[in-house]
């Protein structure tokens, strides 16, 4: 996607400018929802540039913020592919005549360090030096992977939205931060969400099918859209929740969307899930979600924050046991985290939440 011409109309057209570095993953990129508006709300009149993996450039269109995508393609040498762009964005903003205050890394990974190289250098050989900040989210590797190490959470409460927005100086996240979608929420609308990232993070397909299937027999008349790769479900599972469900049951595995997930996520009442980006899209557009926790824990920073959401999950002496939900599960009963989740004890979290909850929705 090319970038807008920099005679186009904008808020901004002249004088300062910031840039925000996040390239992804999907649920980490909605994660900066909050600090990209509260970026616009701080500097109105400046040119906003958000450098951004290629493919999720619809998203960051999505934010509202006004943002001018810097997209990047992986690939081969990226290292050096990501200081010749940070070089060629000093370049271009001495020649558009703008000064680059601010710099947000919120990824703070090689790449990101590149691209500030880059600018760094091209701002030592200009004429005129912008002087600008650069700013990194903490990202709490060293405790994490204590955490890990130990089996315990010496992180304690926190959230990566509100580690971002402590960048500006904020606390204050808002359940008005949120994605753009003007959609209208369906009653009695649930959104299944059964994929993640990484295996660990996924409830087992047994357990899905039993809830699913009491799901769609409660007699409230349920509507369920099951949303995820082609491959989410086995097929002959989707086809016979298909039957019972009849017109309640939507299948959209493999059909979605990224500039649709947005909508879909807030024309649900509630959205049952693991801990996946379909978790933050959901909050982000003020969607409650029933969250299953599985190998991670919360001060990893990625659990539900909204009030209405809850989070599911079994204390175990091997919980945290990774950081992202990958490798081998050494437990004595494989995938205890999840497969203890039982079904039942999730429709008791979904009965009582809609008790509370659903009719108001």
């Amino acid at each position: 996607m090319k970038l807008a011409a920099a005679s186009e109309a904008r808020p901004g057209t002249a004088g300062t400018a910031r840039l925000v570095l996040r390239l992804s993953s999907l649920g980490d990129l909605v994660l900066c929802s909050a600090f990209a508006r509260a970026l616009r709300e701080e500097a109105p009149d400046a040119r906003l540039f958000f450098w951004v993996d290629a493919s999720l450039v619809p998203l960051v269109e999505n934010f509202g913020a006004g943002f001018e995508c810097l997209p990047f393609a992986r690939g081969p040498a990226s290292l050096a592919r990501a200081f010749a762009q940070g070089w060629r964005l000093r370049r271009r903003l001495g020649a558009e005549g703008l000064r680059l205050e601010h710099v947000y890394d919120l990824h703070g990974v090689g790449k990101s360090a590149a691209l500030r190289a880059g600018l760094r250098l091209a701002d030592v050989f200009s004429t005129r030096w912008m002087r600008f900040r650069s700013h990194r989210t903490r990202k709490s590797s060293l405790l994490r992977s204590l955490s890990v190490l130990f089996r315990r959470d010496l992180l304690g409460a926190r959230h990566v939205y509100r580690e971002h927005l402590g960048l500006l100086g904020r606390d204050d996240l808002r359940p008005s931060l949120v994605l753009a979608a003007p959609v209208a929420r369906a009653p009695r609308s649930i959104l299944i969400a059964p994929d993640a990232s990484k295996w660990k993070k996924k409830w087992p397909v047994e357990h899905w099918s039993e809830f699913l299937r009491r799901l769609l027999a409660d007699p409230r008349a349920f509507t369920l859209t099951l949303v995820g790769p082609p491959k989410a479900f086995p097929t002959d599972l989707v086809d016979e929740l298909a039957a019972l469900g009849g017109e309640r049951f939507r299948d959209r595995l493999g059909q979605t969307r990224l500039d649709e997930l947005p909508a879909i996520a807030a024309a649900h009442a509630l959205t049952l899930c693991g801990n996946s980006a379909w978790l933050h899209i959901s909050e982000a557009v003020g969607t409650p979600v029933l969250a299953l926790a599985g190998p991670i824990v919360p001060g990893f920073g990625f659990s539900p924050w909204r009030a209405e959401s809850r989070e599911l999950g079994v204390p175990l002496p091997c919980r945290p046991c990774t950081r992202h939900g990958g490798g081998p599960c050494t437990y004595p009963e494989r995938h205890a985290c999840m497969k203890r989740v039982s079904p039942g004890r999730l429709w008791e979290a979904f009965e009582g939440w809609w008790t509370r909850y659903g009719d108001s929705r």
